[in-house]
Order: C-alpha cells, then sequence, then structure tokens
C-alpha cells in the first residue's frame, strides 16, 4: 500500500509594494488613525444619546376581507 500523495504546495506570496510606497501607506493609516478618534467617540456619544424617530404610518393588509353577507352565514 502506498500512502497517499500530500498536500500540494502553498501558492507564492502576492507582490510586495516598493519600500516607498509602503513606508507611505503605514504612515498615512497612523495619521488618519489618531483623527478618527475623535469622530469615534462623537458617534458613539451620539448613539447613547438616542434620537427621536419620526412616526411611521403602516398599512397592515394581512387581515382577510370578509364580506358582512359572509361573515353572517
Amino acid at each position: 500500500m502506498s500512502a497517499p500523495p500530500g498536500p500540494p504546495p502553498p501558492p507564492p506570496p502576492p507582490p510586495g509594494m516598493a519600500g516607498k510606497e509602503k513606508q507611505a501607506k503605514i504612515e498615512m493609516l497612523r495619521q488618519s488613525s489618531g483623527q478618527s478618534s475623535a469622530d469615534w467617540e462623537s458617534v458613539v456619544k451620539e448613539i447613547e444619546q438616542g434620537k427621536k424617530l419620526n412616526p411611521v404610518q403602516s398599512n397592515d393588509r394581512s387581515n382577510p376581507m370578509l364580506s358582512r353577507l359572509k361573515l353572517k352565514k
């Protein structure tokens, strides 16, 4: 009896970005993360305070429409 073949080799790694491009992207993400924390806090405060919702009118048509003649029988 022979052993089953092993799993196929893993795919090659994706091509990396150039060093300067990678550093620029990392720096951009670091800068934006500091600014977004204040925005995130304001969003959380708005959620915690709650907001009054507009009234909604619904037209429920799920009940069957029965005429009075059918109800008397």
